[in-house]
């Protein structure tokens, strides 16, 4: 998972961690440990954080993201 890709939308976006994992119903800490590549994903919430950040869960798999 790209890490870097994940964090940049999130400052996109204009939201927190903290608010993401209120609507996601998660601990603040679990996103963060998905931006550092410490935890993997549930594959419901991450898609439904990508589309809360406008990120297409396709771009942290290809070679040039």
């Amino acid at each position: 998972m790209n890490g870097r890709l994940i964090k940049l939308h999130i400052g996109k976006s204009g939201t927190t961690n903290k608010e993401l994992g209120q609507k996601l119903n998660l601990n603040p800490n679990t996103i963060t440990a998905w931006i550092n590549g410490r935890n993997s994903s549930n594959i419901e919430k991450f898609l439904e954080l990508c589309a809360m950040i406008d990120l297409n869960p396709l771009d942290l798999i290809r070679k040039d993201s």
